[in-house]
């Protein structure tokens, strides 16, 4: 993979071919209706649907990498007419990959305006996420319905290919593996840009430009600090360089030091840099790393539901959850839960994803911290899984209601399917995590509750199953309150992540 250079042909000569529509920002999940693509050997170009926005919402404190987006904008713009541009961002854990990213694609989701996609494909928590499973959800933002996603993988790497064709849209590939996992998610067009963020340097992904991220300067570490920080403390240059280094110029430290020292103005910044370096001093391995440091002394100024909140969420077997969500997990009402998300998100132990319901997400380092403090507490844990198990099980019950009457409007039921698609990744670990906990009783209720949903969505694959109905791509019958007639009989145990449909 050759070292990010100087550009060459000017991107914006490009002629995106076919109708690109634009309806200004659009924040949360894009539900587009349009003609059916099933027949798209025969269809024009103008006869596909436009394509969404995914992107998270920009961080409001990203300082410098002034030159890293020169650098990178250069490199998008060295295409060539025979593939699309590929620039891969690789780094430490907590450095700011995905920050950069993020960055990168909002300054020029102009140059886009087809869409500008994103999509996380690995982390401590789903390593090595299949290139099929990320191949569904970026169809699904291409706007092809759940029944026209093809079962075979061949069939749906080349819809996804036409789908790009002639479209100018980015693609932000969040946290790769392996270049293996991305082989089918680089399409044909030209017209189009990949973006990728990966711990390691993918040496087999060909004609790419790389950029190795390293931990942040002295100057604008102490920036980061002293636009979280604010107030006098924020002209301490001394103490705020100590600081940063203490931290190790990691981004996300910064962040997480800054808002604990900005939520408690009287905790004097000589005080806080010598606690720090003192803990890191007298921390044995692996704890002496600056930015677990900064995760203790974050934690240790949590009031005890904060704090509680804070270790559960983390059991969370999704990659984002919303207030709802967490509320049942937590026992707790929605608007004490809103209360101590917002605290935990302002302290930057969470970041929160606007759209049209807002969500919430862990780095990977917060949460692997998180759930070693948490591991300590196994009968809480399991009650509150068992809690998010019941919520699901209700949600979808009411999705599969809606979804089976005549009576329903169209955009209702178009509301239902996008909500399991969109919870799809959660059903899959919730599943395997719930049966593992010794809930697969439940997780049966769930499993069946989704059979009659799979003609619509048939992109809900992977939980487990011992229906007979399913594998003959029939919907078992609905008994009063949702359940299945399936259900009611079988008392066999589930194996874990079978496929299914």
């Amino acid at each position: 993979m050759p070292d990010i250079g100087g550009a060459s042909d000017d991107r914006s000569t490009a002629v995106a071919r076919g109708d690109a529509v634009q309806g200004g920002v659009i924040h949360g999940d894009v539900h587009i209706h349009g003609p059916s693509i099933s027949d798209r050997d025969g269809v024009t170009n103008t006869s596909r649907v436009a394509v969404g926005r995914s992107l998270p919402r920009d961080i409001p404190n990203f300082v410098g990498r002034a030159k890293e987006l020169s650098v990178l904008k250069e490199a998008l713009r060295s295409w060539s007419a025979e593939r699309p541009p590929v620039v891969v961002v690789t780094g430490m854990a907590g450095v700011g990959k995905t920050a950069l990213a993020v960055r990168l694609a909002h300054q020029v989701a102009d140059d886009y305006p087809d869409g500008q996609l994103f999509v996380s494909l690995g982390s401590r928590l789903y390593a090595n996420r299949p290139a099929d499973d990320v191949l569904t959800e970026l169809l699904y933002s291409l706007g092809v319905p759940p029944n026209e996603i093809p079962q075979e993988s061949a069939e749906r790497a080349s819809l996804y290919r036409y789908m790009l064709d002639g479209r100018q849209v980015l693609i932000v590939l969040d946290g790769v593996d392996d270049s293996r996992q991305i082989e089918q998610l680089i399409p044909r067009s030209p017209t189009c840009a990949i973006v990728v963020t990966s711990r390691h340097r993918l040496i087999q992904l060909e004609s790419a430009a790389d950029l190795y991220l390293d931990t942040m300067s002295h100057a604008e570490a102490v920036e980061i600090l002293a636009r979280i920080i604010g107030g006098a403390a924020s002209s301490d240059y001394d103490n705020l360089e100590r600081l940063a280094d203490a931290l190790g110029r990691l981004p996300l430290a910064l962040s997480v030091a800054g808002a604990q020292l900005a939520r408690r103005p009287g905790l004097a910044l000589t005080d806080f840099v010598a606690q720090l370096q003192r803990g890191v001093a007298e921390a044995s391995a692996p704890d002496s790393k600056p930015i677990i440091r900064a995760f203790d002394q974050a934690f240790a100024d949590l009031d005890v539901n904060q704090a509680r909140a804070f270790l559960l969420l983390s059991q969370f077997p999704g990659p984002q959850f919303d207030v709802d969500a967490a509320a049942s997990m937590l026992d707790s009402t929605l608007e004490a839960t809103e209360l101590i998300l917002t605290r935990l998100a302002a302290m930057s132990l969470l970041s929160q994803h606007d759209g049209e319901h807002r969500r919430y997400r862990y780095h990977d380092l917060i949460r692997t911290y998180a759930r070693s403090h948490a591991e300590a507490k196994p009968a809480e844990r399991k009650s509150a899984l068992v809690r998010l198990l019941l919520w699901y099980i209700a949600r979808v019950r009411d999705a599969v209601q809606v979804l089976t009457s005549m009576s329903t409007p169209s955009e209702p039921k178009a509301e239902a399917v996008a909500w399991l698609e969109g919870e799809r990744e959660t059903f899959l670990a919730l599943t395997e995590q719930a049966a593992t906990a010794g809930s697969a009783a439940r997780v049966q209720d769930l499993s069946d509750l989704l059979f009659p949903v799979l003609p619509a969505a048939r992109t809900l694959v992977g939980l487990p199953s011992s229906s007979r109905e399913c594998a003959q791509g029939r919907p078992p019958r609905l008994e009063p309150g949702g359940r299945s007639a399936h259900s009611q009989q079988s008392q066999r145990r589930l194996p874990r992540a079978t496929p299914i449909c």
